[in-house]
């Protein structure tokens, strides 16, 4: 209804027009019609719209026979309508007046027009263009006493057109009036790029971003727009940079627009510059505090092989989540860095969480971590625990027969 509340704006300019004009239609009515129009036009003027349809039913009835007539009571009939916010009908005493073509050049353009946005707004865009194919054939036949096309003219072309899946001939309207416009409003850039992307012609989407940002630059939706068309079209390298860019201008929004950046940065072989940001992101609260993201921070400091990082995020992904695959993945990276006691130490975690299916592993992790240590009693009783798994067994015995012969060595 939004199109009709619009169209209502305009009812009020054009009764207005024709109670102080009256000689634009006095001449060429009668003087009982001339008298009833100036009583109706008053009543619309005063949004008696109720009475106003009424009245001019009544007059049609009584004009029947005279075109000239039959078209001003129509449209002004079809005004009366909108008034009332009934398309249907404004559309139906529209093209009466439409059908007996008496009318002017000017209304009759106005009512071209007026009959396309209904009709689009009734969901009807075949009848839409119709309508204004013929308001732009009118304008350019009669240039002396018509203004040429308007921006706002285009871009109606440009919706009607997209509705009907004709988005070459869309994009190409809706360019033509962001052109002639002033000033044209973000939605008209929103419209030609709905039309590439119905195209699926993302280089001229991303041309109407690039633009559309140069206007708009702190609109956050823009730049995550750019950053997925790049991805879109395999560059990932500037999409990384379209995310950073938004990023240093506190754009960023919702944890996606954050997670997209780390896992781009990763992908693009600069881990460390993502992981700073989600760091500093789950710190701030900017990113969601979850046990996924504390392991995708992990993840990408170890990708940058920062191994204290990527331990401190895992841990902290481990705790939230009482997730015995994660602390075991931190005693590998602690015993990878020869730091026995802590490796042994989240191995143990490790076993101590539920629904845990690595065991064997962990006890292997642990009987290592202590013969590291020397604490071959430990390490003994470990790997025996770990012998009783099938996937660690033959792993577990080596070195239980490995932690034989250095005792054996030791005290000989």
């Amino acid at each position: 209804m939004a199109c009709i509340r619009s169209l209502r704006a305009r009812l009020a300019v054009c009764t207005l027009m024709m109670v102080l004009a009256p000689w634009v239609w006095a001449a060429a009515l009668s003087e009982a019609t001339h008298r009833k129009l100036t009583e109706i036009h008053n009543q619309l003027a005063e949004e008696q719209y109720s009475t106003a349809v009424q009245a001019l039913e009544q007059l049609m009835a009584s004009v029947s026979g005279d075109g000239y007539a039959t078209a001003v009571v129509a449209q002004t009939l079809g005004y009366a309508h909108l008034g009332l916010e009934r398309p249907d009908a404004a559309i139906a005493a529209f093209e009466t007046a439409i059908a007996q073509e008496q009318l002017p050049a000017q209304p009759t353009a106005n009512l071209l027009y007026t009959l396309a946005q209904l009709h689009l707004a009734e969901q009807r865009p075949e009848r839409a263009l119709k309508y204004l194919d013929r308001w732009f054939a009118l304008l350019a036949s009669v240039p002396q006493e018509l203004a040429p096309p308007t921006p706002e003219g285009h871009l109606l072309h440009a919706s009607i057109l997209l509705q009907l899946k004709q988005t070459s001939a869309a994009a190409t309207a809706a360019a033509r009036a962001i052109d002639l416009k002033e000033d044209p409003p973000a939605s008209w850039y929103q419209l030609l790029l709905a039309c590439h992307f119905e195209r699926k012609d993302y280089p001229a989407a991303v041309d109407v971003l690039k633009r559309m940002l140069l206007r708009w630059p702190d609109d956050p939706r823009y730049w995550r727009q750019l950053a997925s068309l790049y991805l879109a079209l395999e560059q990932d390298q500037a999409a990384l940079a379209t995310y950073f860019v938004a990023q240093n201008q506190n754009m960023l929004e919702g944890d996606s627009d954050f997670l997209n950046l780390v896992r781009l940065a990763v992908h693009t072989g600069v881990p460390e510059r993502g992981a700073r940001v989600l760091q500093e992101a789950l710190v701030t609260g900017a990113v969601a505090s979850t046990p996924e993201h504390w392991e995708l921070l992990g993840n990408a400091w170890y990708q940058a092989k920062e191994l204290g990082p990527a331990i401190a995020a895992f841990a902290r992904a481990a705790e939230q989540g009482k997730d015995g695959r994660l602390y075991l993945r931190i005693a590998r990276l602690e015993y990878q860095q020869g730091h026995w006691a802590e490796a042994a130490q989240a191995a143990g975690q490790a076993l101590g969480t539920e629904r845990f299916g690595d065991r064997g592993q962990a006890h292997l992790l642990i009987g290592l971590a202590r013969y590291e240590l020397g604490e071959f009693d430990a390490a003994k009783a470990a790997l025996l625990q770990a012998a009783g798994f099938a996937a660690t067994k033959a792993r577990a015995e080596q070195w239980l027969s490995h932690l034989e012969r250095t005792r054996s060595e030791r005290t000989s």
